[in-house]
């Protein structure tokens, strides 16, 4: 069902006339108010567009808030007819808790809004569903509804990894979250009873939410590194090593760097990025043996930056003996492919007469 969810919500807003009609035809269809609920949940992110929150105008949240609460009427719809649709919760998760409490706006971005509203066609949603929300203390808090619409969700589909995962982009920080939402997802009972390998990517990707809110949002290098390193044995993931390393190169951690860049190896990646991040943090330690057989490594995979490096190298003497021909011929292979620094360089030595 996700995949087909995905499949459908990648045919962009020409989709709506034949949601609607699917609708309309079909009033009591669950599945049918299920991909209308959920197209225009996608629509709402497109409009409010991916940056966070600080980036995001008055004007972009109340646009995704429309389709929002055409979405939810329709979700809610959904579930009144098939409470068992544990994915309808998911997406409602989502909605709650990306919504700003208020969004200042001025008359005419409303107007604006509406017009632009009606153009994407029209507000079919279900207006009087009410959803099964027991008498719990949700005003306490602002995440109160986004946790009792996950527990209803695991309630009816106890197994789901996708509730779960849809749950973990929600109750990010990014979009309004936090680490403790995040804590609370990993911790429950419930996740005892998922096979190895879900419960593995789970933690994974709860581990990631928070290295990619260290490194992007707080700032915390070093928090941003640590979560992605305890990511890296739950799925032997090339991409937390990456995160690490970057973080690691913020923080001039060169050790840190060449050790994860050793260790994407070891995991039988073979790319020249690898090779030539793990070359620059040897250079920056001063191996310079160890930087040059990483760089030739990435030039045999035809990095263009690597060539530049090398080429360096032979024009100035530094680290390799000098050799005008070789540096010209690299330089002239990483201009080829775009490299800004090696058309700059081939043109001086050019110009110079090389």
């Amino acid at each position: 069902m996700l995949i087909d969810l995905g499949r459908v919500m990648a045919k962009g807003s020409s989709l709506e006339p034949l949601l609607s009609e699917w609708v309309r035809r079909t009033p009591q269809a669950s599945v049918a108010h299920l991909f209308k609920g959920y197209f225009h949940h996608e629509q709402g992110g497109v409009k409010r567009g991916r940056k966070y929150a600080r980036e995001t105008s008055p004007e972009q949240f109340l646009a995704m808030g429309v389709k929002y609460g055409i979405a939810r009427g329709h979700l809610k719809e959904a579930i009144r007819l098939d409470p068992s649709l544990g994915l309808a919760f998911a997406a409602l998760i989502s909605i709650e808790v990306s919504e700003p409490e208020s969004i200042p706006v001025t008359p005419s971005a409303a107007r604006k809004v509406h017009f632009e509203n009606q153009q994407d066609g029209r507000d079919d949603s279900p207006t009087s569903t009410k959803l099964p929300l027991e008498p719990v203390e949700m005003s306490q808090s602002p995440m109160g509804l986004p946790l009792h619409l996950l527990n209803l969700a695991l309630k009816v589909d106890p197994g789901s990894v996708a509730v779960r995962l849809f749950a973990v982009g929600s109750f990010s920080p990014k979009w309004g979250g936090s680490f403790e939402l995040l804590d609370h997802l990993q911790a429950r009972p419930e996740n005892s009873k998922l096979k190895a390998a879900d419960q593995s990517y789970l933690s994974y990707r709860i581990l990631m939410e928070k290295a990619d809110h260290q490194r992007t949002i707080a700032k915390q290098q070093r928090e941003a590194m640590r979560y992605a390193i305890l990511a890296h044995p739950t799925c032997s993931s090339k991409d937390a090593l990456w995160l690490a390393s970057e973080s690691g190169y913020d923080l001039v951690d060169w050790k840190t760097v060449r050790d994860l860049m050793t260790q994407s190896l070891v995991l039988g990646e073979n790319g020249a990025y690898i090779y030539s991040k793990r070359g620059f943090a040897a250079e920056n330690m001063g191996d310079m043996s160890a930087a040059v057989q990483d760089y030739e490594k990435a030039i045999q995979l035809d990095q263009a930056w690597a060539m530049n490096r090398i080429g360096w190298f032979y024009e100035t003497g530094r680290h390799l003996p000098k050799d005008l021909k070789k540096a010209k011929a690299l330089y002239e292979r990483a201009a080829e492919k775009g490299n800004p620094t090696a058309k700059e360089s081939l043109a001086k030595m050019i110009q110079g007469g090389g």
